[in-house]
């Protein structure tokens, strides 16, 4: 038997025992790719190497179908954005053997799995798995390395004696790669909406059978529930513009001196100077502005270092510059001022024009609706509402703040 036959027997075992997943398996062309060590699926295919193929079991064909399948399920060909590649994969990989598990499934040796991720979303796993890569950069960079030798060898195809095992798949988040599900414009969103629609369908029958699990029924209902504690997002991409934590008694933490306790403040060295850039314009609204700075306040005072407040709508307003642990208590005694219309390039021109060394990061609120400029040679995060819809920045990073 080929390899594309065990494929197509695979798929068929999937529709017998799982038609769920079965029946969307269906819809994905299985395509012989040589060039590539294991699988993948860019939301139109199941490409596969066939050597790969050719060594593993029936069950661990029908696992690997059933992988790329959920892969699709919980829309990860349309939801990467800026976010690096392989880590995302990493995170898709946690989610998918949760759901497996959940199904009675046996997993497979050196899978990536952990329970503290159990109804995390797909986002908030990279946000974590991010956090852990940078506290541990040294091991992890060798990790790469080892991981990237097929790569070095410079390829074309992959033979038989240069593909992994399905354990060593498993264990690198390699098993059944998700790709972007792309067109000519960027992300194909008609593909993404048929699919939307093969699944409900797939799902109202799947509620008839009564067969699926409650808990795998309940995440993939919550498939398209993307958002994350942004505030945990935000302190990740601080971690990564400064560097550590270090304690210090020079200033309290004003959130428990009320309390009558005295407890140390944390200092990051590296971060020096933060920019906040606030949309000001018509589009944004007063409930999203308070949001906007009430939560800004509870990371932002946790840093020892300077802020810039630039409210900006199609012109500056009133810059305001402070110390973190000497800010407003109430969000609405900033002040904002605006409602213009929305142009996002005058808080980068006011940081060119007025400051000698570029700041240690940009943090901008927003809800999108604008042109984006230049991308700046400092780190740029946007935090974006959501009442509008979510699509990030073409640079910089991106997060969904839930309004």
């Amino acid at each position: 038997m080929n390899a594309m036959e065990t494929m197509q027997n695979a798929r068929t075992r999937l529709l017998l025992r799982r038609p769920f997943f079965g029946s969307l398996a269906l819809r994905l062309e299985l395509v012989q790719d040589n060039t590539q060590p294991t699988a993948y699926t860019d939301g139109k295919v199941i490409g596969f190497n066939s050597h790969f193929v050719d060594q593993l079991t029936k069950q661990e064909t029908s696992f690997l179908v059933y992988h790329e399948v959920l892969h699709i399920v919980l829309k990860h060909p349309w939801r990467r954005g800026n976010r690096d590649h392989d880590l995302f994969n990493q995170a898709g990989d946690y989610v998918i053997n949760l759901i497996v598990a959940d199904d009675g499934l046996p997993m497979i040796d050196g899978g990536l799995f952990n329970r503290a991720y159990d109804g995390k979303s797909t986002e908030w796993v990279y946000s974590d798995l991010m956090q852990d890569q940078k506290e541990s950069h040294s091991s992890q960079a060798d990790d790469q390395g080892e991981e990237s030798d097929h790569s070095q060898k410079g390829l074309s195809e992959y033979g038989p004696d240069d593909v992994p095992t399905m354990s060593e798949a498993a264990s690198s988040g390699a098993l059944g790669e998700v790709r972007d599900c792309a067109d000519a414009n960027g992300l194909d969103e008609s593909a993404n909406t048929d699919w939307e629609g093969a699944i409900q369908v797939a799902l109202a029958q799947e509620k008839q059978r009564g067969t699926m699990p409650g808990k795998m029924l309940a995440a993939i209902e919550g498939r398209n529930h993307s958002i994350i504690d942004w505030k945990d997002a935000l302190q990740n991409f601080l971690t990564d513009a400064g560097n550590n934590f270090d304690i210090t008694w020079a200033k309290p933490s004003r959130r428990f001196i009320d309390d009558g306790h005295y407890f140390p403040s944390h200092k990051r060295e590296g971060v020096d100077h933060l920019v906040i850039a606030v949309d000001t314009s018509g589009s944004v609204s007063d409930r999203e502005l308070v949001q906007f700075m009430s939560e800004t306040m509870e990371v932002v005072e946790q840093l020892d270092c300077s802020i810039t407040l630039i409210p900006c709508d199609s012109k500056i307003g009133k810059v305001q510059q402070f110390e973190s642990y000497d800010i407003p208590d109430d969000a609405k005694t900033f002040k904002l001022g605006g409602r213009g219309g929305t142009d996002f390039d005058p808080p980068f021109d006011w940081v060119e024009e007025n400051l000698d060394a570029s700041p240690t990061a940009l943090i901008y609120f927003t809800d999108g609706e604008c042109l984006f400029p230049a991308e700046p040679d400092y780190p740029v995060f946007w935090a974006m509402s959501n009442v509008r819809g979510f699509k990030p920045a073409p640079w910089g990073q991106s997060i969904e703040v839930k309004i």
